[in-house]
């Protein structure tokens, strides 16, 4: 334990616990206490709340190592935009107000991914023929999700929900929490994949057309379950059927034959939690019972450590007489890169498939 303690340093801001020799925390670009980047940190503490980094990279150029990797992944472009800083002091009221944890990426990806639901499908039935985008397009969906007062307004509605229901678990379990210090502790963890879901699971109430529906593309967390706690602990024995009977990191440990690393959650027109093979095959039945298929595909994605909000469609440069190539475009509320973390890639292959 005392060895493991010297290999990290925890974040000041996030709470994230990065290799002892960075300087710059790996989750939201804060610099660590102490160092020559946290004093130049300092003297730009006031800059804005909207992000403008953005990294690409072709589908062929990742290496994905999963057994649902396709042998020949069709080829096209992972692009990731950044747009609001959750870590920007805007956001600080409203952490504190729900009690929530200071890495908000839970939240956001939520809010941001039912913001481009109502994006989409609007610009979808605008559209004339084939859904195809330009970048120039792109960019307008991103700067709509650069508007702190629409964001921000999703945003608490998440965090209402994770905190009243956080709240609740804490009462109806209230001798696993004897002192105020226990409960502030739960409500401030992080955001759990179950708890997304469950978020997911009332928006999408009662919708029964599957025009751009929301995915969560999560990791198999059976392999961690030793050391989940409370509901969490409970919650994953529904992930026990998809295998990783060893222990470890679910990013990392060996899987046997058979498992999967990566899970698929469709909420409409009904929740199911599949592997990626079953997610084809459900696919395929819709698909079957209706005269066309989405244009488009929204996924929230458990990037290990954070989550963030993306959507497949087809790109075509303005212009050019060149074919409207595939896109997974990610949109992040950090500067860092997370294309190549898997479940972008994941999230890719299903979708252009």
């Amino acid at each position: 334990k005392d060895r493991k303690q010297k290999m990290s340093w925890s974040c000041q801001a996030c709470t994230f616990a990065n290799h002892q020799g960075t300087n710059v925390c790996s989750m939201c670009q804060t610099p660590r206490r102490g160092s020559q980047a946290a004093e130049a940190n300092a003297s730009s503490f006031g800059k804005g709340v909207v992000l403008k980094s953005e990294h690409i990279r072709s589908r062929s150029s990742i290496d994905r190592k999963d057994r649902h990797c396709p042998k020949k992944p069709i080829d096209g472009v992972v692009w990731q935009l950044s747009t609001l800083d959750q870590f920007h002091k805007s956001f600080r009221s409203l952490i504190d107000k729900y009690h929530f944890p200071r890495a908000a990426c839970g939240a956001f990806s939520v809010a941001n991914s039912i913001l481009l639901r109502d994006i989409l499908q609007a610009k979808a039935k605008a559209s004339s023929g084939e859904f195809v985008l330009t970048q120039k397009e792109i960019r307008g969906i991103v700067e709509r999700l650069q508007d702190i007062e629409r964001v921000t307004e999703e945003v608490t509605k998440v965090m209402a929900s994770i905190y009243n229901d956080r709240l609740k678990y804490t009462k109806d379990h209230a001798q696993a929490f004897p002192t105020p210090n226990d409960v502030e502790k739960y409500l401030r963890d992080w955001v759990a994949n179950y708890e997304i879901s469950d978020y997911l699971i009332k928006e999408m109430k009662g919708q029964t057309e599957d025009v751009g529906g929301i995915h969560f593309v999560r990791y198999n967390q059976y392999p961690e379950r030793n050391g989940a706690t409370f509901e969490e602990k409970a919650r994953l024995a529904e992930e026990k059927r998809f295998g990783g009977h060893k222990f470890g990191d679910k990013a990392r440990v060996e899987l046997e034959e058979g498992a999967a690393r990566f899970l698929i959650e469709p909420f409409v027109p009904e929740r199911k939690l599949c592997r990626p093979e079953e997610w084809m095959d459900w696919r395929n039945k819709l698909s079957k019972q209706k005269s066309s298929q989405s244009p488009f595909q929204i996924f929230v994605l458990d990037l290990n450590g954070h989550f963030c909000t993306a959507f497949s469609c087809f790109v075509k440069k303005a212009g050019t007489g060149k074919e409207a190539s595939p896109h997974l475009v990610m949109i992040n509320t950090t500067n860092s890169s997370y294309i190549s973390s898997g479940a972008p890639c994941a999230a890719y292959d299903i979708a252009f498939s």
